[in-house]
């Protein structure tokens, strides 16, 4: 576990995350801390989860959660339509998922580069206004936000030793 300790996870995703938002939604997303995530109150909106998951020598997890208005936003951006042509099942669970697939993408790559091979599953999406997700059993735990005008996405990593 120490090697995967030593792994750097927010540069790998705030890399990944900033660079895939700069060049397939012309966004510039900006880190922001904890205290600023939280006092957004994205929780008390409906929020959408975009989720995948890691097999094979690191095992773990890899969370999108951003709220309904920002995935218009950004599926707007990616698919070049107007917000209310767009819809939810059809066109922005698929924006979420393919997100959370390149981000989530990015980093197994890095992982399977530097001595974790491991797979990924394809992207479940989970949405709702009264609910939360658990990961349990996983050794690290990382959470990032990330801010674009008044709007937040927060990652989580879940991660442990296959």
């Amino acid at each position: 576990m120490s090697e995967l300790n030593a792994i750097n996870l927010k540069e790998i995703v705030t890399e990944a995350t900033t660079d895939i938002f700069n060049v397939m939604l012309s966004m510039e997303l900006e880190v922001i801390d904890d205290e600023l995530a939280e006092s957004n109150e994205q929780n008390k909106e409906s929020s959408i989860v975009g989720s995948i998951d890691f097999t094979g020598n690191v095992m773990g997890s890899f969370k999108i959660f951003i709220t309904k208005d920002f995935a218009f936003l950004i599926a707007s951006n990616m698919l070049l339509m107007e917000q209310d042509e767009l819809s939810m099942e059809e066109d922005v669970y698929d924006v979420v998922g393919e997100i959370s697939n390149m981000i989530g993408g990015n980093l197994k790559t890095f992982l399977s580069n530097n001595g974790f091979p491991c797979n990924i599953t394809v992207p479940s999406i989970v949405s709702g206004s009264d609910f939360r997700t658990q990961v349990m059993g996983y050794n690290r735990m990382e959470t990032y936000h990330f801010g674009y005008e008044n709007n937040v996405m927060t990652v989580k990593i879940f991660i442990k030793n296959g």
